[in-house]
């Protein structure tokens, strides 16, 4: 199994933090965005002559392991006539339904 953890560099310095290839750059949200649009590798490796198909697939690597650590976490609707009571600099949005009741979310 190949491993990202040497062509793949976080630096709060470079690119605000975001996941970049290695002495680049260039995140590694591009690579993934540009292959996901149907962009080739050569294609990449074409536009960005400084990346390896190396740091491609280190990209894509490092996208999926972190793809497989996101957890979704769905609330459940519950009406209600009047939103929770909220502070005053509080700016929540309660929308209404077509009744005029308002939603609130809760877990």
């Amino acid at each position: 199994m190949k491993s990202y953890h040497n062509r793949i560099d976080i630096n709060p310095d470079i690119m605000l933090g975001k996941p970049v290839v290695k002495g680049t750059r260039i995140p590694v949200e591009l690579i993934v965005r540009k292959m996901g649009e149907g962009a080739l590798i050569e294609a990449l490796l074409d536009d960005y002559p400084n990346i390896t198909k190396e740091d491609i697939q280190a990209a894509l690597l490092y996208a999926a392991d972190n793809l497989a650590n996101v957890v979704d976490i769905y609330l459940e609707k519950k009406m209600t006539d009047q939103p929770q009571q909220t502070k005053p600099n509080d700016h929540r949005y309660y929308p209404e339904d077509k009744n005029g009741k308002k939603f609130i979310w809760i877990s």
